[in-house]
């Protein structure tokens, strides 16, 4: 047996002062012990015991991690990505941040890749909702300091933190000083992804919801349960549920307050990334208004409004109403968190590319040259954000004519988002379709309708004909079309232009 694996989870027995046990743990009193489960999965064995002794001393429960829901299905390409991440042999902590929306599926991905992979000795979860619950579920892993323990400990374990949401915990300051071991993160905060490689956990794709509708209420998988479940799938919108959920939280709390505003906030997202602009616009602007009245202006919450409507004025084409919100957020971050916070690069982006759509290309692209230096220095040369900085960076050459330097960027950022996030990802999408526009400035046209041919049809397959990257995608490519004297091919698309 080359490599063992324990996964091990405990459900409360009846508990003395202290109380029920749960999944993260906690003090209790002498009583009827919790029940032990372990799972031990090796090469050629898997083998399950229960242990459940008569009487024990509730004053630490290890905090080990539960099994997936047993109805969880799909999510192949995140769970993917996370397996070939952790089976790399990088000599040094691997750390993977799933974030996303609240009920996105992000603890539900995060336990099942645990249940499926054989990669670590030990797995511990830690609620990591806020810096006492942290403290409190690293206290329950050992009776030493855990963090030094970890460190001292050459083995492949795992520490898992949920619900790490809170803005203003510094959430590395928990993690062991060493080369070794691996970190899970999950949260509703889009800035962790500093932290290391990132997945943005979004819906379901419609196929997984399907089968996962069925599967939960236990129907037959025939031909006609599909075609029903398929239409309630498509009414049953992302967008719809955030709307109830809004009025409820206004019957409960009134229309100001905080838990209403941040699922307001989760619905104005929602258009966002539905291109529903102005709708998103109406509620963003509603939600800056009442933070500012409620928190102040230098509230982080109220700033980061700020930055949201900011970038729907962007994509809406205001650019001087962009700027002028912009050019707040920046002043404010760098005074409240520092020029180095990730908060604070990500609004010294956003006026870079202000800027380039106020035809300032030579301010925009010193900045970007400042952001990029800044993140290779505070992550890496693969971040995820080092990347999305050199892609605005080359969009601004390609602006300035400088078609070489664009392309040169491009062929890089491609290849590194290919390795990262996979081939249909957005993100990779967006790169392929700029380089095959740089192509086209450069007169390769054979070279940019292959690129942009492949990246019309991911993008097709992966938010419809009437998504604006969709209809971007498919501008360019008509271009290119004339270009090469395709006048049928071009005649075609351009019948879909909204």
């Amino acid at each position: 047996m080359s490599q063992t694996v324990v996964n091990q989870y405990i459900t409360g027995g009846k508990g003395g002062a202290g109380g029920q046990g749960g999944v993260y743990g906690g003090d209790g009193g002498l009583g009827e012990g919790p029940t032990l489960y372990q799972k031990i999965k090796a090469k050629y064995i898997t083998m399950n015991m229960v242990q459940s002794p008569t009487v024990v001393e509730g004053s630490r429960v290890v905090n080990s991690c539960p099994p997936a829901s047993r109805i969880f299905h799909g999510r192949r390409t995140i769970l993917d990505a996370m397996h070939q991440f952790f089976t790399q042999d990088t000599k040094k902590q691997k750390v993977y941040v799933l974030y996303g929306l609240g009920g996105a599926g992000k603890t539900q991905i995060a336990l099942k890749f645990i249940e499926e992979t054989m990669c670590f000795t030990e797995q511990f979860l830690l609620d990591a909702s806020t810096t006492e619950t942290i403290q409190n579920s690293l206290k329950n892993i050992t009776s030493q300091d855990a963090l030094t323990w970890l460190a001292g400990k050459y083995e492949n374990w795992l520490l898992f933190f949920d619900n790490a949401d809170d803005p203003t915990i510094t959430l590395n300051q928990f993690f062991p000083r060493c080369n070794h071991g691996n970190i899970i993160i999950t949260s509703r905060n889009p800035s962790l992804q500093m932290y290391g490689t990132s997945f943005q956990v979004s819906d379901m794709e419609e196929s997984d919801a399907v089968a996962l509708l069925l599967n939960s209420s236990q129907q037959e998988v025939s031909a006609s349960n599909q075609l029903l479940a398929q239409a309630i799938v498509k009414y049953a919108e992302a967008k719809e549920l955030w709307i109830i959920e809004v009025e409820n939280q206004t019957r409960l709390h009134g229309e100001d307050g905080l838990n209403t505003l941040a699922l307001m906030n989760n619905l104005a997202n929602g258009y966002h990334r539905l291109g529903q602009f102005e709708e998103a616009e109406k509620l963003q602007s509603d939600i800056l208004e009442k933070r500012r009245r409620l928190l102040g202006e230098d509230d982080l919450y109220t700033v980061t409004a700020m930055h949201s409507l900011a970038a729907t004025y962007h994509v809406l084409g205001r650019f001087e109403d962009a700027e002028k919100l912009k050019v707040i957020v920046l002043e404010k971050r760098r005074r409240l968190l520092g020029d180095d916070h990730p908060a604070t690069l990500d609004a010294m982006h956003n006026p870079a590319a202000t800027y380039h759509n106020l035809g300032q290309f030579e301010e925009a692209a010193k900045l970007s040259l400042v952001v990029v230096k800044k993140w290779k220095q505070l992550a890496s040369d693969d971040h995820p954000k080092t990347l999305d900085g050199m892609h605005s960076l080359a969009i601004t050459y390609d602006a300035l004519g400088c078609f070489k330097e664009a392309e040169k960027l491009q062929v890089v950022v491609l290849e590194k988002q290919k390795k990262i996030f996979g081939e249909d990802h957005s993100d990779t999408l967006k790169v392929m379709n700029n380089l095959g526009y740089t192509n086209y400035h450069m007169g390769h046209f054979a070279e940019a309708e292959a690129l942009q041919v492949v990246a019309l049809e991911k993008w097709r397959k992966l938010c419809g004909e009437d998504h604006p990257d969709t209809q971007h995608a498919m501008q360019h490519l008509i271009r290119t079309y004339h270009s090469l004297d395709k006048q049928t091919e071009a005649a075609e698309l351009e019948k879909l232009l909204k």
